[in-house]
């Protein structure tokens, strides 16, 4: 029989000794091609898991055992002790400035987060870390054929602040120009096709992959943690933002993008994205709970869980323009 046929669940896992780990993982390798890198150990708010390391299609993987869990947000913390109450205090403020009262912050918190759940997750070959989605073609500018007003924009773009600039080029296919500044002060263009999330599930299908869907993604971001952030119902500390930091407990960098620019795609859902909202609050201004909230495991997006004929409607307009190599990322998964 295949060991892919019989892979134990997290608590069977989790009771095999060392060497009946490393020959189930080396087999897991063998099957699906990856090249088996070694045992490793990974902890980190609670959550900790032994496991293997892999090397396949230019990334590092990590094997994470299938179970049941409880996902969602639960609610507010009691504050009983001085970090919840920090962290109470400061959400009670974000909210005010925010939606100016007219919301509870338990109340729009619920909205814009999961509900509590009971879902199965298979288990799975998880990619370490997210990859911009390469969506661009590099195109010299004296080659294209651009509008006057494109011309101007550029040489704004060129001696201005921003980071990127898409442009319309008004050709077949409504391709787009994006152009991206280099930290030497140097311009990368890019012709743009759009694409969307159904288009790169089905160029990972065929490649062996898959991405994650909501239940998989928020799972891997924090386990069976219902607090709001990964780290607890607390303010995040230095050291627990931003990707280039230490790993989570499942050996992963995911879901604490410190401004929130870069998002992840999802699959199945109306809004394909999480651990980002392409830095919209952080646009906003600098506030202690919000702008940490679309890295949470449990946020949705500012459009809500409920949705709508009328949000469906405006979702279906941003997206469009397709996928964006500058803001968006994705995490490849090989299901079990």
């Amino acid at each position: 029989m295949a060991i892919l046929d019989a892979i134990p669940d997290w608590q069977e896992y989790a009771a095999l000794g060392t060497r009946a780990r490393e020959k189930l993982t080396q087999e897991i390798g063998k099957e699906t091609g990856m090249e088996w890198r070694g045992m490793k150990s990974f902890s980190r708010w609670g959550q900790k898991l032994k496991t293997a390391v892999y090397q396949a299609a230019g990334a590092s993987f990590v094997f994470i055992p299938g179970r049941e869990v409880t996902l969602g947000w639960r609610g507010l913390p009691e504050g009983k002790n001085d970090e919840e109450k920090e962290f109470l205090k400061a959400l009670s403020e974000d909210v005010q400035e925010y939606w100016n009262g007219q919301f509870e912050p338990e109340k729009i918190i619920g909205l814009l987060t999961t509900p509590m759940r009971t879902v199965s997750i298979p288990p799975m070959l998880v990619e370490q870390r997210p990859r911009p989605f390469e969506d661009g073609q590099p195109v010299s500018l004296n080659e294209l054929e651009l509008s006057d007003s494109c011309r101007q924009a550029i040489e704004q773009f060129q001696s201005g602040s921003q980071r990127c600039l898409v442009l319309d080029t008004f050709q077949p296919g409504n391709p787009k120009l994006r152009l991206s500044k280099k930290k030497n002060g140097d311009i990368l263009a890019e012709i743009v096709i759009p694409a969307t999330a159904e288009n790169l599930q089905k160029q990972l299908e065929s490649e062996g992959f898959s991405l994650p869907d909501g239940d998989i993604w928020e799972y891997l971001s924090g386990g069976e943690n219902g607090a709001l952030f990964a780290w607890g119902s607390r303010l995040p500390r230095e050291d627990e933002l931003g990707w280039g930091g230490k790993p989570n407990g499942f050996g992963l960098h995911i879901g604490y993008d410190s401004e929130g620019y870069h998002m992840e795609i999802i699959k199945d859902s109306p809004w394909p994205f999480r651990g980002g909202d392409g830095g919209e609050i952080a646009c906003y201004g600098d506030m202690q709970v919000l702008n940490e909230l679309v890295g949470s495991p449990h946020f949705v997006s500012w459009y809500g869980h409920e949705w709508t004929e009328d949000v469906m409607e405006e979702i279906g307009m941003l997206l469009e323009e397709g996928l964006d190599g500058f803001y968006d990322y994705y995490r490849r998964i090989r299901l079990l």
